[in-house]
Order: structure tokens, then C-alpha cells, then sequence
């Protein structure tokens, strides 16, 4: 890649140096991404993280010389003025403004650790396919973030890691690519949304989809609105 780094992680590291179990789980989540991403692209990936590369306010220089982001976001992230500072300078050097509603924004990666309770600033980042490494209860509608340290969602885990690290790893490969205009030759499939319950159903028949060639829509995250949702459907599903 013609940048420095290759990825840029961030979340807001004042506020969960303090809460053990949420930076543990950040840490191990992106050890593990690494590791993932190493085995895919058979060379070390370049990555500079919050708490470890980086302070909360030292980040200028390392967001311009970074070729992708990953952000974290959860319900007690809201209120840290300085990260939604960060996110509106990660947006500007990634040049999101508008996000596609058929290709998404391949520069940009959302892990959900909870659904945050506010629509999230700038709002494009609202728009961006999330990664949810969070569960709900199917009886009491709790969600609670993801376990990593538990065998029976290793399995779970480690598939949505792999689904994430090979998004990343086609940006690695096609961000320097010039512009193709092989665009009739792609082979758009649109998998329709579920409820939380099946959810690991729908990432299956995803996974699946994927290694077979096609390009599983939608890549971006639904409106809630119903106008609004129609209308992204329909031209999703006028593509596939």
C-alpha cells in the first residue's frame, strides 16, 4: 500500500483504560485480527492502535499517513466529545462524504461491541456496514458484547473476525488497483435481512455466497425509515 500504515484503530482509550474487561476485549479482538490478516495476505499488515501507538489527542499525523480505519462503538462511547472529534478527522482523511448504497465505503470498518443508544457522528458512519460482535438474549432482548475468552462463542467469533479480516484484505489489494471497467461481470446477489435470533444463519449463507464469486448486497447498514429503507432496497435489489 502507498501509505505508511496500512490500518489505523481507534476507540476512546481514556475512557476504557479504566474498565478492564472492555479493553481486554478490544486488545485481544485486535490481536487476533492481525493474526488473521497476516495468514490471508502471507505478510505482516502495518497497524497502529489507540492505547498502544497512539494517546486520545496524538493522532494527526498517523490518521493522514493511514490507508484504513477501524473504529469501535459502544453505548458508553457517546459521550466522549474528543472520540467524535477523532472520527469526523478520520472521516475527512478517508474523503467519506456520501456513502455509496451499493458498494458501501471499503476504507472505513464499523465494529459494533453494543448498538450505541445515539445515531452516531458524522452520519455517514450511521451508514456503514457494521460488524457486530455483540449478542442478544432471544428471551429478554439483553445485549452483551461478545466473550472472548469463552469456548462456546470461540467458533462464532473467530467466523465473524475471518469475515472482517477478508473485507479488509480485498481493500488492501484493490485500494491502489485503477478503476476497472469490468463492472457488468460482477455477480451481485441481495440476501435479505433477519431477525437477531438468525443472524448467524444469514452470516452463513453470507460466508458462502462470498467464496462462491458473488457480491453479497447490501454493504451498507439499512435505514430505519421506511421510505428510506425502500428505497436503498429497491436499488439493491435492481442491481442483483
Amino acid at each position: 500500500m502507498s501509505k505508511k500504515n496500512d490500518i489505523y484503530i481507534t476507540y476512546p482509550y481514556s475512557l476504557v483504560k479504566s474498565d478492564e474487561s472492555l479493553k481486554n476485549l478490544i486488545d485481544t479482538f485486535t490481536d487476533n485480527l492481525q493474526t488473521i490478516l497476516t495468514r490471508i495476505l502471507g505478510s505482516e499488515v502495518s497497524i497502529v492502535r489507540k492505547g498502544k501507538d497512539f494517546s486520545d489527542g496524538d493522532y494527526s499525523n498517523l490518521l493522514s499517513s493511514s490507508s484504513l480505519f477501524i473504529f469501535f462503538t459502544h453505548p458508553i462511547f457517546d459521550v466522549d466529545a474528543d472520540y467524535k472529534e477523532e472520527l469526523q478527522a478520520m472521516c475527512d482523511n478517508a474523503g467519506l462524504e456520501q456513502i455509496d448504497i451499493i458498494h458501501g465505503f471499503n476504507k472505513i470498518f464499523k465494529i459494533c461491541l453494543e448498538t450505541p443508544k445515539n445515531q452516531l457522528k458524522p452520519g455517514c458512519l450511521e451508514q456503514l456496514l457494521s460488524y457486530n460482535f455483540f449478542e442478544k438474549n432471544i428471551y429478554n432482548r439483553k445485549i452483551s458484547s461478545l466473550d472472548f475468552t469463552s469456548e462456546d462463542k470461540s467458533g462464532t467469533i473467530y467466523s465473524k473476525l475471518l469475515d472482517l479480516a477478508y473485507d479488509i484484505s480485498g481493500s488492501i489489494k484493490n485500494i491502489n488497483k485503477p478503476a476497472s471497467n469490468e463492472e457488468d461481470e460482477v455477480r451481485y446477489i441481495y440476501l435479505g435481512l433477519t431477525t437477531h435470533d438468525q443472524q448467524h444463519s444469514r452470516d452463513e449463507i453470507r460466508r458462502e455466497l462470498q467464496h462462491n464469486g458473488f457480491n453479497v448486497l447490501p454493504r451498507i447498514d439499512m435505514p430505519a425509515t421506511s421510505d428510506e429503507f425502500k428505497k436503498v432496497m429497491m436499488a439493491n435489489l435492481k442491481k442483483a
